[in-house]
Formats: C-alpha cells, structure tokens, sequence
C-alpha cells in the first residue's frame, strides 16, 4: 500500500530520532514526574544537530519573478549562493549530512496518555488490596466515567456536522483529490483483509488447535452476536447477545462467560489493534513515508498493544488513539487524522464483530482449559447438597424418635397413676 505523498500533510517527526531513543522515551513516559503534568505535557528527546557535508543544488527563479510571496518565502527558508545568481537560475546551500546527537530530554505540550494510562492500572490495582477501605474511591471514579459517557453521548450528536467540515476542508486542500480517494480504498481493503485472515485463520487454528474441534461451528453458533456487532459498532452493547449464544447454542459454562466476555471486551480487541496499526501506518506513508522503518514498525505493533486497551468504547475512538498514542511513540508529536476520519464509521463496525468473534474464541478456549478446575466444584456443591438431604433426614428421624420417647413416658406415668 503506498498512497501518494502530499505536500500538505507533513508531519512533524523530529530529525535523528532513533527506535531505542523512542523506546526510552516510551518508558520515561510511563512513570511521570506529576501526574497532573501528564495531562499536558510530555517528555521526549533532546537532540543537537550538527551538519557536517554541504552540496550546491539548482533552482529555477521562474515563480520567484512573478510572486513577491514566493520570493520572500524562498529568501526565508534558503542560503544562496550570490556567486551563482543569474535570471533563470539560482545556487542554493544544502546540507548534506547531518550529526544528530543526544542533548538531554524536553517537555513538548502534548498529553501523555501512556503516563495516566500506567498510574490508573497502578491505583486500580492498589484500590482493589484495599477491599472496603478503597470502595469510595472506586465509587467516585465510577461515578466521573459514567458522567464523562454521558458527555461523550451528548457531543457524538454533533460529531457528523464536525467530521463533515473537517473533510470537506481536508479535500478543498487536496492537490489530487482522486489520488488520495483511491489511497483510502486501498487503506479500507487493507483492514478488511487482514481482518477477515485474522477471524477465519488465525482464530479458528487457536482454536482447533487446543480444542479439536471444528472452529466454524462456533462461528455459526455466535452470527447473531456478530450481527449485532456489526450494527452496533459496539463491542459493549453485544455482551448480553453473545453470552445468550455461547450459554444456549455452545453450551458453555456461565461462570466463564460471564468472567470472560466483560474481561475481553476491555482488553481483547483483535479488531481494534488491527485497525489502529493500520492507520497508523497508512498515516506515516501518506504523510511522510521516508519515517518508516523497521524499527518504527515493531513500535508501533507495541505501542498498538497498549493502545487498543486504551481505546475508549466511543466513536472515532481508533483514530484519535492512533495520533495521540501511537504515533507520538514513534517520534510524530502531531498528524493529521482527518483522512482516515471519512471512512471510520464504515472501519469501525467492519472490525467490532472481529473484537467479538475473538471474545467468543476465548470463552471457548477458557472453559475447556479450566474445566478440570470447574468439576471439584461442581462435585462439592453436589456433595453438599447431598449432604444437606441426609442432614433433614437425620433431624427428622431423631425428632420422630424423641416424640415417641416422649409419649411413651406420658403413658407410663398415666399407668402409674391408675395404679
């Protein structure tokens, strides 16, 4: 997939940035100095550039004579040479080679996501030892994400009218309009295909492989939960389908689904991660391809990890989590992810119905791993059901013996009385 370059979308990727000063910087990142810092600002490297080859290159002064603007801007941007000027053409200086070095680190304003996203496992983590000491906190913090859901619900009413201005002022600065719909089509086949190669080869091989049996008579157990996905777009919303499927059609345990589904819904997002490393790449070639490399892409396959577990279950997610997250890993503090915005509503329910087939396939895969761990308590609470049968009958034995004991001693004494 190579999507045409263009002029109007660079990003902003700092010279000299290497994969092991991105990872550095990744891991500085997760442990922030404040906490309330975090939320505005970021920590990356520092570098000093030093040239040390020049060359001399040729320009055209043809749009210069004619625009003041361009000759101003030229003059701005360049070094001349004033031995080389002459009316058609002019000399320029050009760096040729350039030593970039380490100068320490910076603060850049961009949120560090990476930072509040480690402090917040870190303190449920810690809220979950406290048992009942922490449950006002774990309350509050419930209370702030419902509030913040219902914010995100109120502003998704207007999100159509500010993607559509967004695109349309994204296509009126298009050189080549065609060029870059043809791009996206490309980017679309390229999620739909890896996406259908995940959901019906990869997923059923785990499948088949630790279960023995066939994959895709799940698959067809669980279409209606898929369906739902698709129409919904919403991995959350598909929970109670999916689990009515997997207990009635499947047969599998409650317990499991009802531990699992929850679980991989927040984590599990298959679909998501593909999405997301998708477009992150489709940005960095669009824009500018010559920042990706090898290393660039084992990052962002790491950094994607994190981030589909970071995405918050709203619309549009995928992308804003690709620019803030992702490509700011790399080395970009900033994209322009109004492109891929165009063809998210269609990218999202696509990939949502591969996040639940993929919960489906774990649910399956857990009850059969953990069903030795499942019988002795199935036995137990049998045994003492059981138990509890014998016991009433017992009680109720020895209470009809003492009754008769009982009347027996009554009869006695009316003898003894007649006597």
């Amino acid at each position: 997939m190579k999507p045409n370059v263009q002029e109007t979308h660079k990003l902003e990727k700092p010279k000299g940035s290497s994969a092991i000063h991105a990872i550095l910087d990744m891991f500085r990142n997760m442990v922030p100095d404040n906490i309330v810092e975090a939320s505005f600002s970021s920590t990356a490297t520092k570098y000093k550039y030093t040239p040390t080859e020049y060359r001399f290159e040729n320009k055209t002064t043809t749009s210069l004579i004619s625009s003041g603007k361009n000759l101003s801007s030229f003059l701005k941007n360049e070094v001349v040479n004033p031995w080389s000027i002459s009316r058609d053409n002019v000399q320029v200086i050009k760096e040729e080679s350039v030593l970039s070095e380490y100068d320490g680190q910076e603060k850049y304003n961009s949120a560090n996501l990476l930072g509040v996203l480690t402090f917040s496992v870190v303190c449920g983590i810690i809220l979950h030892t406290l048992g009942e000491e922490g449950k006002p906190w774990v309350a509050w913090f419930g209370c702030l994400f419902n509030v913040t859901l219902k914010m995100v619900d109120i502003f998704m009413w207007f999100s159509p009218v500010g993607i559509g201005c967004i695109i349309a002022g994204e296509l009126a600065a298009m050189d080549d309009i065609k060029g870059n719909v043809s791009s996206l089509g490309l980017y679309t086949a390229m999620v739909v295909i890896i996406s259908l190669l995940h959901c019906l080869i990869v997923l059923p091989a785990i499948y088949f492989t630790l279960l023995r049996r066939n994959p895709f008579i799940l698959l067809y157990r669980v279409v209606k939960a898929l369906l739902a996905a698709f129409g919904t777009a919403s991995s959350s919303a598909t929970i109670p389908i999916a689990q009515n499927c997997l207990e009635k059609n499947h047969k599998l345990d409650p317990r499991v689904t009802q531990f699992v589904l929850p679980i991989g819904t927040t984590i599990n997002k298959d679909g998501g991660a593909i999405y997301i490393a998708v477009a992150a790449i489709y940005i960095v070639k669009i824009c500018n391809g010559d920042s990706l490399n090898f290393g660039s892409a084992v990052l962002i396959c790491f950094a994607t990890v994190l981030a589909s577990v970071a995405a918050p279950p709203v619309t549009a997610a995928a992308p804003i989590v690709t620019k803030n997250l992702v490509l700011r890993v790399i080395g970009i503090a900033s994209a322009d992810i109004a492109l891929i915005l165009a063809v998210d509503w269609l990218i999202d329910r696509l990939v949502t119905p591969v996040n639940v087939w993929g919960n489906c396939v774990a649910c399956a895969v857990v009850e059969h791993l953990s069903r030795d761990a499942l019988e002795p308590i199935d036995d137990a609470g049998k045994s003492d059901d059981t138990y509890s049968d014998v016991t009433a009958e017992t009680n109720g034995v020895a209470i009809d013996i003492i009754e008769e004991e009982e009347e027996n001693k009554e009869k006695k004494k009316d003898i003894q009385n007649i006597a």
